[in-house]
């Protein structure tokens, strides 16, 4: 079956980038292969990280949304590709065919810069080191080093490696970086944002978590009588800016349903008896 990342993610083509971004958290959780142990969780998280990138970025979803499948592939240039042919005129008269104009071509001794995607994941983007890739060109192994602080379509570039000139020295092989999305953190400017999964009772009456961090892993109090949407923040655990600043780690508190609805159900049948105003008292635009 073809790659469709509108298919992937359940969208319209139509939908907006918070659509994509909120279809992608649910399912990605959904198929996570540490929650998940499916044979096929595996891939299809890894499917929901490649539609996320293409609809997530202006420049490739609009050439999805124009060329199709062919747009994703390595080289592909949209300037270059035909629509169809228009149909000869009928005419009784034989047209000359007109002369063909032959192809640039590059001056002698100018290698060509050959561009190339690299996924990388958010870990690696935050705090930099080496990634295995492969040479579009050979198919051979590459080390590539991604700097810290990378961001979404940043590149880099491996100094001749790319296709050689006419008798001259090769281009370069430049890599475009795609940050792979993360099901539980994501970026805002210096701050790290955490997805904090909680039961129920554990919001109701506050419990102690383990949380990780770029420093390692810390020790989080979650006060009693938390709501979902809530965040916690831990200053100085996010990232550090170019100037030396650091962010502050926010942690997002995120209720779970429990897997038995049914018995959650006739518990929650004596809740609604406790509220004393109405939640939705006051609601107006």
């Amino acid at each position: 079956m073809s790659f469709d990342p509108y298919r992937i993610l359940g969208l319209d083509r139509d939908a907006t980038e918070e659509q994509i971004r909120q279809s992608y958290r649910a399912l990605a959780r959904r198929f996570h292969p540490d929650l998940n142990k499916s044979p096929d969780a595996e891939e299809r998280f890894k499917e929901l990280g490649q539609a996320l990138a293409v609809l997530t970025d202006a420049r490739r979803r609009e050439l999805f949304d124009r060329f199709g499948e062919a747009s994703l592939q390595v080289g592909f240039e949209p300037d270059r590709t035909r629509g169809p042919r228009p149909r000869p005129d009928p005419g009784p008269r034989r047209r000359r065919p007109a002369p063909s104009r032959p192809e640039p071509r590059p001056a002698p001794g100018e290698g060509l810069d050959v561009a190339a995607p690299l996924e990388i994941d958010l870990l690696t983007a935050i705090v930099g080191g080496e990634v295995r890739a492969t040479s579009p060109l050979t198919g051979a192994p590459l080390m590539v080093m991604v700097p810290a602080g990378a961001e979404d379509g940043d590149q880099v570039c491996l100094q001749g490696r790319g296709r050689p000139g006419r008798g001259g020295a090769p281009g370069d092989l430049c890599f475009e970086l795609r940050i792979q999305p993360h099901p539980f953190f994501h970026r805002e400017d210096r701050d790290l944002v955490l997805e904090l999964p909680l039961t129920i009772d554990e919001a109701f009456h506050g419990t102690p978590v383990q949380i990780p961090t770029l420093e390692g892993w810390v020790r989080l109090r979650v006060p009693p009588g938390s709501r979902g949407g809530e965040r916690l923040r831990l200053r100085g655990k996010g990232l550090v800016d170019r100037s030396g600043r650091r962010g502050d780690l926010h942690v997002h508190l995120c209720i779970r349903l429990p897997d038995r609805l049914d018995a959650l159900g006739r518990a929650l049948d004596r809740v609604g008896a406790l509220y004393t105003t109405p939640v939705r008292q006051g609601l107006k635009l």
